[in-house]
């Protein structure tokens, strides 16, 4: 028995061992070689010489060379270790690099091949000398350890070499014995052994002024190009507006004194006090209008809080969002309200029903409409008289405009960086920014008319008196003028300083407004007045508006101070097809 196990686990090892030798595979690089040719017009040449020593089979290898700081990298060949080009060979772009992969068949043995390519634009220029700044093998990309490294600059005649710079950079980890020598009056060699994968081997090699020629980098007169083309798109589209501002925007005249006043001015609903202010909040439009809706009979409200849940209890309440005010609608109501008003009711009561707030199923039910909300205010208003309609429509189509010029702007900077089209990216971030303070402008591209002054100044002081009345005038002021006004005082964000006002005068509660809970406390209709809530219904309604507004239709929508730094990217690396 102990002989037919003994006999199957040696069996078995003698298949097994077999096959995990047969997948673990890897490779190394005995050599790297990096002979470098400096000509006289600025340009110079590479051949990279890549030793791979394989235990297993590979049939791909691929070098990246990065084209950061370089004008171009042209001439991109392959060559094998009998010197015959390499013809199955795909050259693509990554970024700013340069890759070329290159298939073949080897295994269990040591190949060579050699990467030649030219580099304009690499050289960098100062005022004592000219440089190769030169990242000869990188980091990025290899994953493995390479065991010499040998770099050879070649320089055209005219130097000696007491006049030739050098020096090895890179980030030490485990490189060993780095060092680099002037051979003669034309060479400089860099060395050094086990660069490890984390390690970049850059070279420097310096020479007197006047050995090369120092022609116009591409890059950096296409750098300097894009920022004063960028600059210009600015200036010009900055000029536009401020052109139409001149013409369409600029106001008719200042605004005269403002004087409290006792009444709204004619023709101002409350709901477009906002829009007459120059304000942009839709919040208390929606609010205004629910409170006229249900002046005029068309709703009701329900007040569902109570007031023994103070303190923790009630902000749980808000906290879960539970409904705090009922709106229920009503027929038979006067028609005495506007259009906008009517619409409101129609979006609000879609289905008839009664709804709560907050309420998620209520903001999906008008939310569209809440989002058209600041574009019909506005429309209603010029319609009205108070804006010019040349300025409204100017506003429009820069508006337009701008959104176009933004979604522009933001594609074509990502397509940029995809692409490597760094020249883009100046010109692009100009109409970004000329985008944004276009839309910002919209605003100030609407003129009033002279009626529209009028009824701004008219509003102001209206607004001066909610906020500021003196006792003796409340006294005179109707429960009628109190549910009258308080639209506006919602409308304009005065409602707490109206209704403060009130705290101590009983002011009987309308029949649209009703409370869920029991009396409290005496003299008081249903426990509150009217008044003393009329800041926390009108925050409540608020807050609602909001929250439903953001709802819509599921239908919507390199180094030494400029010398090259390419040279490096990717690093090499070899793979099993």
């Amino acid at each position: 028995m102990f002989t037919r196990v003994l006999v199957a686990l040696v069996l078995a090892t003698s298949v097994v061992v077999p096959v995990r030798v047969a997948q673990a595979k890897s490779y190394t690089y005995p050599d790297w070689t990096v002979d470098i040719t400096v000509h006289e017009d600025g340009t110079f040449s590479v051949e990279e010489q890549i030793t791979h020593t394989f235990d297993g089979s590979f049939s791909f290898a691929f070098r990246e060379i990065e084209g950061r700081k370089l004008d171009d990298i042209q001439n991109l060949h392959v060559f094998d270790e009998m010197g015959v080009e390499v013809s199955d060979v795909e050259i693509e772009r990554v970024g700013l690099a340069k890759k070329i992969t290159w298939n073949y068949s080897a295994q269990d043995e040591t190949r060579t091949w050699t990467v030649a390519y030219d580099v304009t634009g690499g050289l960098g220029y100062f005022a004592d000398h000219d440089e190769l700044y030169w990242n000869a093998v990188s980091a990025e990309g290899r994953d493995v350890t390479i065991q010499n490294v040998t770099v050879t600059v070649h320089l055209p005649e005219g130097a000696t070499a007491s006049q030739l710079q050098h020096a090895v950079q890179y980030r030490p980890r485990s490189l060993r014995d780095a060092r680099s020598e002037v051979l003669d009056d034309e060479t400089i060699v860099f060395e050094g052994t086990y660069l490890s994968p984390g390690d970049h081997f850059t070279i420097v090699a310096g020479w007197p002024v006047g050995i090369t020629d120092r022609p116009i980098r591409l890059h950096v007169v296409t750098f300097w190009s894009s920022i004063v083309v960028a600059i210009g798109i600015f200036l010009v589209g900055l000029s536009v507006l401020l052109v139409l501002w001149r013409r369409y925007g600029k106001e008719l005249r200042p605004l005269g004194s403002i004087y409290a006043r006792y009444e709204p001015p004619e023709g101002v609903d409350p709901e477009l006090c906002t829009v007459v202010l120059g304000m942009t909040s839709k919040k208390t439009d929606a609010a205004s209008m629910m409170i006229v809706l249900a002046r005029e009979g068309q709703l009701e409200i329900e007040d569902l809080r109570n007031p023994e849940q103070a303190g923790v209890v009630q902000w749980i309440r808000k906290a879960v969002t539970t409904p705090e005010f009922e709106l229920r609608p009503r027929s038979g109501g006067s028609e005495a309200i506007s259009a906008m008003q009517r619409r409101f009711a129609a979006a609000l009561f879609a289905d008839g029903a009664p709804v709560r707030m907050p309420s998620r199923d209520v903001r999906r039910v008008y939310g569209q409409f809440m989002q058209q909300l600041p574009s019909l205010l506005m429309k209603e208003a010029v319609e009205r008289g108070f804006f010019e309609r040349a300025s409204e429509r100017v506003s429009r189509r820069v508006g337009v405009v701008a959104v176009l010029c933004l979604v522009f702007s933001v594609a074509g900077m990502v397509l940029a960086f995809n692409l490597a089209l760094t020249w883009a990216v100046a010109p692009l971030a100009s109409i970004l920014l000329f985008s944004v303070v276009a839309i910002v402008m919209t605003r100030a591209l609407r003129r009033y008319s002279e009626e529209g002054l009028q009824a701004k100044e008219a509003l102001l002081g209206f607004k001066d008196y909610l906020s500021t009345a003196e006792r003796f005038r409340l006294e005179d002021v109707s429960p009628d003028q109190f549910e009258t006004f308080l639209p506006y005082a919602v409308a304009m964000g005065v409602e707490e300083a109206w209704a403060k006002r009130f705290a101590d005068i009983k002011l009987k509660d309308p029949d649209w407004y009703v409370s869920s809970y029991a009396a409290v406390s005496a003299g008081t209709p249903a426990g509150q007045s009217l008044a003393a809530t009329a800041s926390t219904f009108a925050s409540s309604m608020s807050s609602f508006a909001a929250s439903a507004s953001s709802y819509s239709s599921g239908f919507s929508s390199g180094g030494s101070g400029g010398g090259g730094g390419g040279g490096g990217g990717g690093g090499g690396g070899s793979g099993a097809g």
